[in-house]
């Protein structure tokens, strides 16, 4: 692309995007600057996040190391579930799947990612939208 051509191309694609997506774009934002990894966990640039309204003035997130080699059978298994699964987004390789690095705000009938043990690969997180605290950013246990 010409270089006089690029930034009416950039604020075409900003312009696109609907005011939703730039509020959970903002949110996300907001969550990622001034949340504490607990403990434990890797820097956020290895987990893939997840986010979704848990009510008006809540947002629950699952961030989480993606797997370097994908299982087809739990991929599959998580497919069968259909569109509202999250597993899909654990257990597949992209573009269902995410990679580390990647973010994506979900619908709310869409279920999060959910693992029972992981230790700090897994980080569960709730924030209030009015107090702009964390209720919660925990790891995982292991089982």
């Amino acid at each position: 692309m010409k270089p006089y051509l690029a930034l009416p191309a950039m604020l075409l694609t900003v312009s696109c995007t609907s005011s939703e997506q730039r509020r959970h774009l903002e949110i996300m934002d907001a969550i990622e600057h001034a949340v504490q990894i607990p403990s434990g966990a890797g820097p956020m640039s290895q987990f893939a996040r997840t986010y979704k309204y848990a009510s008006p003035t809540r947002v629950v997130a699952f961030y989480f190391i993606p797997d370097e080699t994908t299982d087809e059978l739990f991929c599959e298994g998580a497919k069968e579930g259909g569109p509202k699964n999250g597993q899909v987004l654990l257990g597949c390789p992209p573009p269902d799947g995410m990679k580390a690095g990647e973010r994506r705000w979900l619908n709310n009938d869409v279920f999060l990612p959910d693992i029972n043990d992981g230790g700090c690969n897994y980080i569960d997180i709730e924030y209030d939208l009015k107090s702009k605290l964390f209720i919660r950013a925990e790891c995982h246990g292991e089982a």
